[in-house]
C-alpha cells in the first residue's frame, strides 16, 4: 500500500489554492462551535477540485469537544449536503488537559452520528492524541 501525502489546513495556514500539489487535502471545519475562518475558501476549493478530479478525495475534520452534539451540529451546518468524495476526521485530543476522563461513550456517539450524516462510518476516522 502506498502512502498518501496530504496537508492538514485551518485558518492558521495558507488556504487551499491551485499551487497545492497532492490529490488529498484535509481541512478544518470547526473547533467545538467555533467556525474556522477559512472554511468558505477551503471547502469551496475542495468541492471544485473534487468535482474536477484534481482531488481524489478530501477530508474535513473538526476538533471534538465535550459539547459534542453542538460540535456535530456546527459541522453539519457548515458542510450542508456531504460531498461523495468527502471523508471526516474526528480530532480528539486532551488539548493540554482541557479534556479529561473517559469520553469513550461520547466519542463513539459522535462517530456514529457523523457516520449516519455522511452515509457510512467507513468515511469517518478518529484521530486520537494524548
Amino acid at each position: 500500500m502506498a502512502d498518501t501525502l496530504y496537508a492538514d489546513v485551518s485558518e492558521w495556514q495558507v488556504g487551499g489554492n491551485d499551487s497545492y500539489p497532492y490529490p488529498v487535502l484535509c481541512i478544518r471545519s470547526n473547533d467545538g462551535t467555533y467556525r474556522d475562518r477559512r472554511w468558505v475558501n477551503n471547502y469551496g476549493w475542495c468541492l471544485r477540485n473534487a468535482d474536477s478530479g484534481r482531488l481524489t478525495f478530501f477530508i474535513v475534520y473538526f476538533v471534538w469537544r465535550p459539547n459534542w452534539q453542538q460540535t456535530v451540529d456546527t459541522f453539519k451546518d457548515l458542510v450542508g449536503t456531504p460531498h461523495p468524495k468527502m471523508a471526516v476526521m474526528l480530532d480528539v485530543e486532551s488539548w493540554g488537559g482541557q479534556i479529561r476522563g473517559d469520553r469513550s461513550a461520547d466519542i463513539n456517539a459522535t462517530y456514529d452520528t457523523v457516520g449516519a450524516f455522511v452515509g457510512s462510518t467507513a468515511k469517518v476516522m478518529p484521530a486520537i492524541a494524548p
